[in-house]
């Protein structure tokens, strides 16, 4: 059940990666914290995600690094977008978490 939820964590993360991009609540760098699935919960080292990031920067623009991916991001008061799609996502003091298909990926503010 752990290899199972390890491997639709990255997959969905995969997807999700550069989209898992930003927030609204504010600028700045976000480090993931942790990711959620199925009722149970990963680290990043879990996933191979460890030092993955996403930065709100000015303007609706920003910069992620998941895993080994990395790119430019685009992002709006409730959505993040990259080449994969948009996404919604919050924040809610120093966290910014997006859910897509089951998945919810956590990050927290540096």
């Amino acid at each position: 059940m752990k290899k199972y939820l390890k491997f639709l964590v990255v997959a969905v993360l995969t997807v999700v990666m550069m989209t898992t991009l930003t927030g609204c609540g504010g600028k700045g760098k976000f480090v993931i914290d942790h990711a959620e699935a199925m009722g149970m919960t990963v680290t990043p080292e879990d996933v191979g995600f460890v030092g993955s990031y996403i930065e709100l920067k000015a303007l609706g623009r920003g910069y992620a690094k998941i895993g080994v991916n990395e790119g430019n991001i685009k992002w709006s008061k409730d959505k993040i977008e990259d080449a994969s799609g948009k996404y919604d996502y919050t924040i809610e003091g120093d966290t910014l978490t997006i859910e897509a298909t089951g998945v919810k990926l956590v990050f927290k503010k540096q």
